[in-house]
């Protein structure tokens, strides 16, 4: 079962860092964030939201499978059923069998009676009733091959009972091999898909605590590019106080000024140039010497406003 909470938890954490990314540094004295930032934190609401699919995918893979579970349990129990039912009906057909060859019995036993009654009365007449003896005795063999007969059929009834309790069984035993094994399955699958959703979360997690440290360097680089720019500018005379410009800079590596010029005016033309001068005059520039963090301040903007 895949657990709400975490995931809401990251939602929520990957929405505030990126209400923190999106509005926290957007006021006069801190400088603007690189457009590359942009696109990392487009990355991570994307893995959130491949993420999500995932976690949906595997909830309706979980249900299709429960499904198609409680479809083979009910046509097991249907089959069992209807053995059940069978082996009933065999097992009563045994016993009026049964009863059938009872009375047949008693039937046989009477005759028998009768005929030794008869034979004692009529010993007198020895030509007629040797005669009638053999008809009698034709009679009770035709009785006694019919009670063996009757006697067959109960014995194979009794072992195709046997047989057929002896297959219930085993489809019984089958049914319970395959259930376990269902069980198993359904156990990996279920470890396997909570890895991945740690795996996920972890992934996560790290991404964030990656942008982070990535956001601080970047701050702090550019704190110390404007303290040094603010060292090396030269206040013009001007009677205006409060001037601001806009400066594109462009390096190479190792922080050397290769280009430096105002595309946003301050309104005062001495204060730009005395700004792209200043640029000019701090270089080396102190940027990262991690070329994956280089790369940011290889050609950036930043607004230079030194009151």
């Amino acid at each position: 079962m895949i657990h709400r909470a975490p995931l809401l938890q990251s939602l929520i954490l990957h929405g505030g860092l990126l209400s923190l990314f999106l509005f926290g540094f957007n006021n006069q004295n801190t400088i603007i964030e690189p457009q590359a930032e942009l696109e990392v934190v487009q990355a991570m609401v994307l893995d959130e939201t491949k993420l999500q699919a995932e976690v949906e995918r595997l909830r309706n893979e979980e249900h299709r499978q429960r499904l198609a579970e409680a479809n083979r349990q009910k046509q097991l129990e249907n089959r069992r059923q209807v053995e059940e039912r069978r082996l009933l009906e065999a097992k009563n057909q045994r016993k009026l069998e049964e009863k059938q060859a009872q009375a047949e019995e008693i039937k046989r036993q009477a005759l028998k009676s009768e005929q030794m009654k008869k034979l004692a009365e009529l010993r007198n007449q020895q030509d007629t009733e040797a005669k009638r003896l053999v008809e009698i005795k034709k009679q009770q063999e035709e009785t006694e091959k019919k009670r063996l007969q009757e006697e067959e059929r109960g014995k194979q009834a009794e072992e195709k009972r046997i047989i057929e309790e002896k297959r219930l069984a085993e489809l019984e035993e089958k049914r319970k091999s395959e259930l376990e094994k269902r069980k198993q399955e359904e156990a990996l699958r279920k470890q396997k898909a909570a890895e991945l959703v740690l795996k996920k979360q972890r992934e996560a997690k790290q991404n964030a605590a990656n942008l982070s440290k990535l956001k601080k360097a970047i701050a702090d680089a550019r704190i110390l590019i404007q303290q040094k720019v603010k060292q090396n500018w030269i206040h013009p005379s001007l009677p205006e106080s409060g001037l601001s410009c806009k400066i594109q800079v462009k390096l190479i590596p190792g922080g050397e000024v290769i280009d430096a010029r105002v595309i946003q005016s301050s309104g005062a033309s001495a204060f730009d140039r005395s700004a792209e001068t200043a640029v000019l005059k701090a270089s080396p520039l102190p940027v990262p010497t991690d070329p994956s963090l280089f790369s940011r301040f290889r050609t950036f903007e930043f607004i230079f406003k030194p009151q």
